[in-house]
């Protein structure tokens, strides 16, 4: 049988009077010390100050605007590399990824178009029409004249408003197309002529370039042909 002691747990190694546990200093940066820190500290964990929501969003806004103002500047470049005339372009049909414009139409002349550029110049709406190749020694091909010209007809037929030239951009130079009420008849004449043609059975040949006769395709059964 145990003594009495030993049954309500008595140690016989620690007979004596026991200490009280020493305690530790808390160390420096505790968890104390730490929330402290956290409560009123500025700074986030990694030591970055911690912005409000108000200066990030100025932050976003800034950013964009500054995007935004790059591709303005990049776009006025691009407009001026390409000979278009000082400006403000409200029509274009060279981009397409932008969403396709509608053509020009004159119901009197018959005639439907888009111009790569229309330009509001100081001086009036200019069409442009862009060519990849270079300009030719003699000047503009009899063609592309009459193309601009047309452009110049769908401008004022459907603003209301003649234009004081439109512009061929080559690779290598840009060439004013003059407009004028005598280019203006000019062209309608052409087109009369074109209309006529088409009504034809037999249609002579109006030019001496044989190579426009090598790229026809009507130089197999034409008996005009050039060689």
């Amino acid at each position: 049988m145990l003594p009495h002691g030993r049954a309500r747990g008595w140690n016989p190694t620690s007979q004596g009077p026991q200490s009280p546990p020493t305690r530790r200093p808390p160390a420096a940066g505790g968890s104390e010390h730490r929330h402290a820190c956290l409560r009123s500290d500025p700074l986030d964990a990694r030591g970055f100050p911690l912005m409000d929501p108000l200066t990030i969003a100025f932050a976003v806004l800034g950013m964009v605007f500054l995007m935004a103002l790059l591709m303005w500047a990049r776009a006025r470049r691009q407009i001026r590399q390409s000979g278009i005339p000082d400006g403000r372009v409200v029509y274009q049909d060279t981009d397409r990824r932008r969403k396709v414009e509608r053509p020009l139409v004159s119901p009197s002349c018959g005639l439907t178009g888009k111009p790569d550029y229309l330009v509001e110049a100081a001086n009036g709406l200019i069409p442009v029409e862009l060519k990849s190749r270079k300009c030719h020694r003699s000047g503009p091909h009899e063609g592309e004249v009459a193309q601009v010209t047309a452009y110049c007809v769908l401008v004022e037929d459907s603003f209301g408003a003649t234009p004081p030239c439109g512009v061929i951009q080559y690779a290598d130079h840009s060439w004013p197309i003059r407009y004028t009420l005598k280019d203006r008849k000019r062209l309608l004449h052409i087109l009369d002529e074109m209309r006529e043609a088409r009504n034809s059975r037999t249609v002579r040949r109006d030019h001496q370039h044989s190579a426009r006769c090598r790229a026809c395709g009507y130089r197999a059964v034409c008996d005009e042909a050039l060689d």
